[in-house]
């Protein structure tokens, strides 16, 4: 991501990059906006023109229309899970397995209204899901759809809800897991 001053990025503009004066390939998805409706922090997607071994290439961003940034991806997290793709996470605690996955987490979001949708653009998409196989552990999974049909999941796995058991606070047990 990048992060900008007040005003650097007004209100209706997004992010492009540009090497040697000329536009490259990219995406912007405003996280956070200052008071004044300008952009504050953006995540931003780059294809990288091709450069030669030992060589360097030197990108500027400039703010453009928003209107002016041209076709969004068609990568949607229901046809990704259409094509037979997931992540799942086995979690093994006191001898019981649980599970989270990707997938399922992905159908019940969309299902409920609820899918995290964090960029939608031309180079790929990406979503949020978080799953709670138990009461103390959390599953989140970051899915990146590239419009080339590259996919990038990023899995975090939370063990730091702590519960209480007779008015004591009870740490989780230890956790083995594998993501499958």
């Amino acid at each position: 991501g990048a992060v900008f001053a007040v005003g650097d990025v007004p209100p209706g503009r997004h992010v492009a990059a540009y090497a040697g004066g000329t536009r490259v390939d990219s995406q912007c998805a405003v996280l956070a906006n200052h008071a004044d409706g300008s952009a504050r922090h953006v995540m931003l997607g780059v294809t990288i023109p091709t450069v030669g071994a030992v060589s360097s290439l030197e990108l500027s961003l400039e703010h453009i229309p928003a209107e002016s940034y041209g076709p969004t991806s068609s990568a949607t997290a229901a046809a990704l899970v259409a094509t037979g793709w997931t992540v799942t996470v086995e979690l093994t605690i006191a001898s019981v397995l649980y599970t989270a996955n990707a997938a399922s987490a992905i159908n019940t979001a969309i299902a409920g209204g609820t899918l995290d949708t964090w960029a939608h653009g031309p180079i790929f998409s990406e979503w949020r899901v978080t799953v709670a196989p138990t009461t103390n552990i959390l599953v989140t999974f970051d899915v990146r759809a590239y419009t080339d049909g590259r996919v990038r999941t990023d899995v975090v796995v939370y063990n730091d809800r702590i519960g209480t058991s007779g008015g004591l606070l009870a740490q989780p047990p230890s956790v083995t897991y594998a993501v499958v």
